[in-house]
C-alpha cells in the first residue's frame, strides 16, 4: 500500500508540477518499498521506468528550449552589438568632420591675419611714400 501510495504522489506531483527530480526520488523510493514488500516488484519497476522515460523526454525538451532560447538571444544581442558598433562609427565620423571644421577655420583665420598684415604693411609704404612726396614737395617750394 505504501509502494502505490508513493507511486500514485510521483504521478501527481509530475502534474501538478513538482519539481522532476523530486518526482523522480519519490518513484525510486516507491520501487525500494516495493522491493522491500515483496509483491508487485515487477510492476513498480516498470512504473519507475516510465516515470525515468518521462522525466528523460521532459530534461531533453527543456534543453532544446534552452538551446533555441540561447541561439534567439544571440541573434538579438548580435543585433544590439551591431548597432552599438554603428553608433561609434557615426560618433567617429561627427568627430573627423568636426576636427576638419575646425582646421579648416583655422586656416581661414590664419589667411585673414596674414592679409591684415600685408595690408598694414602695404598702408604702411603708401603713407611712406605720400609722407616723402609731401616732403619733396614743401621743399621744392622752400626753394622757390
Amino acid at each position: 500500500a505504501i509502494s502505490e501510495a508513493l507511486q500514485v504522489a510521483a504521478k501527481v506531483g509530475a502534474e501538478l508540477g513538482l519539481d522532476p527530480k523530486i518526482c523522480m526520488v519519490i518513484a525510486i523510493a516507491s520501487v525500494a518499498v516495493g522491493f522491500c514488500g515483496g509483491g508487485g516488484s515487477g510492476q513498480a519497476v516498470g512504473e519507475v521506468a516510465d516515470v525515468a522515460r518521462k522525466v528523460a523526454l521532459g530534461a531533453k525538451i527543456a534543453q532544446g528550449s534552452a538551446t533555441i532560447a540561447g541561439g534567439s538571444l544571440k541573434l538579438v544581442s548580435g543585433h544590439y552589438r551591431a548597432q552599438q558598433l554603428d553608433r561609434q562609427a557615426d560618433a567617429v565620423e561627427h568627430r573627423a568632420q568636426r576636427d576638419a571644421t575646425d582646421l579648416e577655420l583655422d586656416e581661414a583665420f590664419a589667411r585673414l591675419q596674414r592679409a591684415l598684415r600685408t595690408e598694414q604693411h602695404e598702408t604702411s609704404s603708401a603713407s611712406e611714400i605720400l609722407r616723402d612726396d609731401s616732403n619733396t614737395t614743401t621743399n621744392l617750394c622752400n626753394r622757390i
